[in-house]
């Protein structure tokens, strides 16, 4: 897009100008492309749009109205963001594109140069792009007025500097007639007048002259009562004197020479260059030396196409000769320097060439001195062959084209070209096969656009054969762009790559050579990353070099999915060891998982598979989560991937709904308004909304550069909001190449569920259910032995065939023993993540965690089933990894993967309760490593101190509540007492514990949340929990296997029919979470309370962000006196506690009755009762029924007091729930 602040108002795609609305709208528009990158308050733009007197009740929706629609005006370019920030809007935009700061650029450069004749036109270029009045069809208001009025005297004096130049290069005659206009315009500015009284003067027309000064004297006397000033005065007596000097007058150019003009005809459209075509206008400005930029690129990505376009839009400033040479740097005698200089010189008019390199390079500079001559040198082999064929002296553009690094050369700029976006790669195909072709079927040729990912060369080709063979239908073409062979299909890009190849193969150099022969190697990767000691980087980087690879941060590359065509194509020529193509499997992580973090399970079955079948297969897992995540921008993508709020309206599925059911309505208005409607801010919907729109063609994009479409094999996972994302992959999948087989595995695909997804999803064609890891090499021997009716017949697995029968749907498989530990695969993500670091916020923001796996299931689970557990069947049997093997996966981690990632996190289970003593004491665990661990609650201090020393910095300890009765209600088997002494414990070691606080569950009673609210202030000076959060109904939970014994009516969350296009039978079978529907009076107490409860737990998290002092409530002593620190309320507060305090203290750090305190301590009751009186006084006790403990954090607590009795041990078995 293109903007205009010169005249009216305006904004232009692709040459067309757009209709901006309301006066308003452009006002605010005009206000935000004055600051473009900077922040405008919306104090300015109510004074813009009424001064000192916005309308009190509308001022604020007026503005912001006006800036929603114009983000939706600017939402199809990519490079314009109009983003909110406080205190008001930013508009960010290339500066180029708005003709206001082009005509300041312009104007800089001119005044910066030092010739006249270059200072004249940059200035002649500046003014053009003026239109008009500034802001002309903005109203008037102080703000505005006083800006048209600073642009107005820009262009002024502007104008003033130009006809200064012409006038110095003797264009007195022709300036006579604009300085007339600006005279009459602007009567009283002296300069005007005074280049006026020259101009005429200086053309013989002396009278006239001094007519000037005598009018300009009226007139400043008249108007100003002042006299003209002295440097006017003094040109009237010069004037006056017929002073010859005024005369002098620049030497005539030399005549008789024929500019060259050999450029080849521009391409009738360029696509997609927007941002190159702004940095080529940006260099035209530099001043004081000749302009070079090197254009790089992948053989086919359109680097002649730019150049000669780009020479045509500017030849006029040229007018010197445009000079174009095909240095033949591909071939296998590509030009020498000698050859190249006497061509050069040949174009422009020498008829004697030198035949020594130094003599011809002298004469090349010496004809091009003090011309302004346009050069494109296409297709260079190296710095070498461009070195001497540079100009010496400014005035001239070097446009130098290349497939080989051209990173010696002297450039004022460097352009490497990527491949086309849908939009431009469509536009492409549009011009080469015809319009009416490409409308005619808009999903073949988009498909067609995805296939040939991106590159203009094969866009060209088969947009080319598509217009010769006017009754194929697209869709014919579509069938053999599918075929993993295609580059058969596309011969020019094929032979183009195969030359890039060529010159290395047949150079002398043996890192040329050794990347050559690296090179079908890379078949099988779409990025890769290795370390600059390893003995493949110096190769990788040749291939860098060459464009056959893009380079990413150090040591990490992208392949184009054609390239890696390519590679695979020459890999295949060399069959296996047993003469067998290899079966290429790819495994697909999609959002919503967390994108720092691999898949454990693909990891895990990506190593098996290697494994199991060796040569026979290839396989990768693919992170198609961080494209995502990038797409989306990372706050966007977390807030739903971890929000509650989010996954319980569905929001992640239902972005995905236009690519996994593509024939369905949209449902966008219904759906905002029934969830979002008094919560998500404009910005967020509209955001949402513009991100949806381009989902299947970003899907489509992804599915050919990961090489889904070309994999035998597509495995996804569906956890929670992954299933929409992976059902619409796997149809973006079959459409590509619709012999790939699609499989599905994960959470949401447990009997029931994954039986709805294999019967009514025909874009996958087996469901996983339970564990895979032995089902999937099951499955995968069946299709290797060429036996696929087998897979039928596999426990655990679900297909159309056979998900009718319940013998297969309630089986999960069968899961190995966790002894048979083998280590996960996580080398994809390795290279994903660096890949793609950069652009996720970089090295402080973007830092990886990786799983690791000690125990299956949950202890307590299987003795007793938490009420709200979702955990079924074998993921609730409890196994452990023998210490030793534990000992080892960590040694394994650290050596492999640190300090490159330095958190490691178990996966969802519980740690053994001999792992303090038996792995983690003593354990080696490497500098700034912190380890993430399920617990059971609670730990003694000794363990507690064990871990810490060991590194594990995070845990969850199953908290999630904080009253007893709640608690066996849950059936969690403990007390808010010990829940507390574990959080005291917590802070005590240094450790995070990461836990919620969860209501509304049935029969609880609302003095529960009452008494949360009322005891949060006691509590602040512990960790907080991450939310307060009511209780959700998770299939195969005791709340839903039992939902009559509870007093529950379930039914699924009622998202779930905006998104699948299921019988209210099946999507009650595919369900993972449901609602009741009884208005229960728990459920109205847990709604009531909700509000108030987030609030205080969001007031105890604010004391506990990063870089506020957190609230204390320590004992101390000094000197034989004792006190409490108290600043749980952020203020301090000093309690004196006398002697006598000290072992009731001392006992409190357990729960205890006043009787049994008094027992306990050999004390009257009623002195007992005197002490505990001053305590709740000072806040400095909790209490539940008619135990007490202590909330001060003291010194007592690591060795002398125990946590509970051996007797409550035994009544409250200790537990943690997942």
């Amino acid at each position: 897009m293109e903007f205009g602040l010169l005249g009216t108002v305006a904004v232009w795609r692709d040459g067309d100008e757009l209709t901006l609305g309301s006066a308003q709208r452009r006002c605010v528009l005009s206000m935000l492309l004055l600051a473009p990158g900077q922040v405008v308050p919306a104090q300015r733009l109510r004074e813009a749009l009424w001064g000192d007197n916005p309308p009190p009740d509308s001022a604020r929706n007026v503005v912001q109205g006006c800036v929603s629609q114009l983000r939706r005006m600017l939402a199809d370019d990519p490079t314009v963001r109009l983003l909110h920030r406080p205190p008001g809007y930013q508009l960010d935009v290339p500066a180029d594109r708005v003709d206001l700061h082009h005509f300041r650029a312009m104007v800089a450069a001119g005044n910066a140069t030092a010739g006249d004749r270059e200072k004249a036109e940059l200035l002649g270029r500046a003014l053009g792009c003026w239109r008009g009045e500034p802001l002309a069809d903005v109203e008037d208001s102080a703000v505005t007025a006083a800006v048209r009025s600073a642009l107005t005297e820009e262009r002024l004096a502007a104008e003033e500097d130009l006809i200064e130049a012409r006038l110095r290069l003797g264009h007195h005659r022709e300036v006579i007639r604009d300085l007339t206009a600006l005279v009459a315009a602007h009567p009283l500015r002296e300069r005007l007048r005074a280049q006026h009284m020259l101009a005429l003067f200086r053309s013989g027309r002396h009278a006239e002259a001094l007519g000037v000064f005598a009018d300009t004297r009226g007139v400043l006397v008249d108007e100003l009562g002042i006299e003209p000033g002295p440097e006017l005065q003094r040109l009237h007596r010069r004037v006056l004197a017929g002073d010859r000097s005024l005369l002098a007058q620049p030497a005539d150019a030399p005549r008789g020479f024929r500019p060259p003009r050999q450029l080849p005809a521009a391409p009738g459209r360029l696509a997609g260059r927007q941002v190159e075509l702004a940095v080529l206008r940006d260099v035209l400005t530099t001043a004081g030396r000749p302009v070079v930029v090197t254009i790089g690129g992948l053989a086919g990505v359109g680097k002649t196409a730019l150049a000669v376009h780009f020479g045509h839009q500017c030849a006029d400033r040229f007018p010197d000769g445009q000079l174009f040479l095909d240095l033949r740097g591909q071939s296998s005698q590509p030009l020498t320097p000698t050859e190249a200089l006497a061509g050069l010189l040949r174009g422009l008019g020498r008829e004697r060439i030198p035949a020594d390199e130094q003599e011809l390079a002298a004469a090349y500079r010496s004809e091009l001195a003090g011309r302004r001559v346009l050069l494109v040198l296409d297709d260079a082999r190296d710095a070498d062959q461009i070195t001497p064929l540079l100009p010496g002296a400014a005035g001239c553009l070097v446009l130098v084209t290349g497939r080989i690094g051209l990173s010696a050369v002297d450039a004022t700029a460097r352009l490497r070209l990527g491949g086309l976006d849908a939009a431009a790669g469509l536009e492409t195909l549009r011009h080469w096969a015809g319009a009416g072709r490409v409308d005619a079927e808009p999903e073949a040729a988009a498909t067609t656009v995805t296939l040939c990912a991106g590159l203009p060369l094969a866009l060209r080709e088969v947009g080319a054969r598509l217009a010769a063979r006017p009754e194929h239908p697209i869709s014919a073409l579509v069938a053999r762009l599918r075929d993993p062979r295609r580059l058969a299909a596309l011969s020019s890009v094929r032979t183009a790559f195969a030359d890039s190849l060529r010159v290395l193969e047949t150079s002398p150099d043996p890192v040329d050579r050794a990347a050559a022969e690296a090179f079908p190697l890379l078949g099988k990767e779409s990025h890769v990353s290795v370390e600059p000691d390893d003995g493949a980087y110096p190769a990788l980087d040749r291939l860098a070099d060459h464009h056959l690879l893009e380079p990413g941060p150090p040591g990490s590359y992208r392949i184009h999915p054609l390239v890696r065509l390519f590679a695979r194509e020459l890999r295949r020529r060399t069959p296996t060891s047993e003469g067998n193509r290899m079966t290429r499997i790819v495994l697909v992580t999609m959002p919503f998982a967390d994108w720092r973090k691999p898949s454990f399970a693909l990891s895990q079955l990506s190593a098996l598979a290697r494994r199991e079948f060796g040569d026979a297969v290839e396989v990768e897992v693919r992170y198609l989560n961080i494209d995502f995540a990038h797409y989306l921008g990372v706050d966007t993508y977390d807030a739903i991937a971890e929000q509650v709020s989010h996954l319980m309206t569905g929001i992640g599925d239902w972005l995905f709904r236009p690519v996994a059911f593509p024939d369905l309505a949209d449902n966008a208005d219904d759906y905002f308004q029934r969830y979002y409607a008094g919560s998500a801010s404009r910005e967020f919907r509209e955001h949402i909304l513009e991100r949806r729109a381009g989902i299947a063609d970003f899907c489509a994009e992804l599915a050919v550069q990961h090489g889904l479409d070309t994999a035998d094999i597509v495995g996804f996972t569906s956890m929670f909001a992954q299933h929409a994302a992976s059902i619409g992959m796997a149809r973006v999948v079959k459409r590509l190449n619709p012999n790939a087989v699609t499989l599905l595995g994960g959470a949401n695909c447990e009997a029931p569920m994954g039986a709805v997804i294999a019967q009514e999803v025909d874009v996958i064609d087996a469901v996983f259910s339970g564990p895979a890891l032995h089902s999937f090499p099951q499955y995968i021997k069946q299709l290797l032995d060429g036996t696929p009716e087998g897979v039928h017949e596999i426990p655990g697995v679900l297909t159309a065939q056979n998900c009718h029968e319940p013998r297969f749907v309630k089986a999960v498989g069968r899961d190995r023993s966790i002894d048979d530990y083998f280590r996960p695969d996580y080398s994809g993500f390795v290279s994903a993540f660096d890949a793609n670091r950069d652009r996720l916020g970089g090295p402080e923001v973007a830092k990886p965690i990786l799983f690791f796996e000690t125990s299956r299931g949950c202890w307590w689970g299987q003795r007793s089933h938490c009420t709200f557990c979702g955990l079924n069947g074998q993921g609730m049997d409890y196994r452990a990894m023998a210490a030793d093997k534990a000992r080892a996966q960590f040694e394994w981690l650290f050596d492999e993967f640190s300090p490159w990632c330095q958190e490691f996190i178990c996966t969802d289970n519980i740690m053994p309760k001999s792992y303090p003593r038996e792995v983690f004491s003593g354990l080696d665990t490497p500098d700034g490593v912190q380890l993430f661990y399920e617990i059971k609650v609670p730990l003694s201090e000794h363990d507690m101190a064990v871990l810490a020393k060991a590194g594990v910095t995070r845990i969850q300890p199953g908290i999630e509540a904080m009253a007893t009765s709640t608690l066996k209600l849950m059936n969690k088997g403990t007390t808010s007492f010990l829940n507390l002494q574990f959080l005291r414990s917590c802070l005590r070691h240094g450790i995070s514990p990461g836990w919620n606080l969860l209501f509304g569950f049935p029969r609880e009673s609302a003095e529960v949340c009452a008494k949360y609210v009322e005891d949060i202030p006691l509590m602040t000076h512990l960790p907080p929990p991450g939310g307060a959060h009511m209780v959700r109904f998770d299939r195969y939970s005791p709340y839903y296997d039992k939902a009559d014994e509870y007093g529950l009516d379930l039914t699924p969350m009622d998202f779930y029919p905006l998104i699948y296009p299921f019988g209210a039978e099946q999507i009650a079978r595919m369900a993972y979470f449901f609602s009741d529907r009884n208005i229960s009076p728990y459920l109205l107490d847990a709604i009531t309370w909700l509000k108030p409860l987030n609030e205080k737990v969001q007031w105890w998290q604010a004391m506990w962000e990063p870089g506020v002092e957190r609230p204390e409530l320590v004992l101390r002593s000094e000197h034989g006196r004792h006190w409490v620190h108290d600043t749980r309320d952020g203020t301090v507060r000093r309690v004196d506690i006398d002697a006598a305090l000290l072992p009731l203290l001392r006992r409190l750090t357990a729960p205890v009755t006043p009787r049994r305190l008094a027992d306990d301590l050999s004390l009257d009751p009623q002195v007992v009762n005197a002490h505990l009186d001053f305590l709740r006084a000072n806040n400095l006790l909790f209490t539940e029924g008619e135990r007490i403990m202590s909330l001060v954090m003291s010194p007592f607590e690591p060795s002398d007091v125990d946590t509970e009795t051996p007797a409550q041990r035994k009544e409250l078995p200790l537990v943690v729930v997942r």
